[in-house]
């Protein structure tokens, strides 16, 4: 795993420990990182820049990748790193990485893609 990958988790994991899962928290398609999010699993808009938050895109890809049963492996490190620097942010509830979700996840994709060659036709 990166150094800098690591400096970068560590950097924002006070507050990534801070955001706590809600019943209200929607589902939706990450084109970066290939990956499933929750509204409540990033910190508010102008907390952080985006180049400060791009160290996510590995763990929720991650994640993604074990709720399709094919874990990528390339990202276990980095995935492990964060679950010790911020153990209780809401991206780590169980039911996030359920293998259910796998569906849903084809679906927004799909849709992602689906957006993305309208604007390219």
């Amino acid at each position: 795993m990166s150094n800098e990958i690591e400096e970068q988790l560590a950097r924002i994991a006070s507050v990534m420990n801070s955001l706590r899962a809600t019943s209200e928290a929607q589902i939706s398609y990450d084109v970066a990182s290939d990956a499933l999010v929750w509204t409540d699993e990033l910190p508010r808009p102008g907390l952080f820049r985006v180049r400060e938050l791009w160290c996510l895109r590995p763990v929720l890809r991650y994640r993604t990748s074990v709720i399709l049963g094919k874990p990528d492996e390339q990202y276990r490190a980095i995935w492990e790193a964060a679950r010790k620097l911020f153990p209780d942010w809401a991206g780590f509830e169980l039911q996030r990485g359920d293998r259910v979700l796998a569906d849903t996840f084809k679906q927004l994709s799909q849709q992602s893609r689906e957006g993305i060659d309208k604007l390219f036709d």
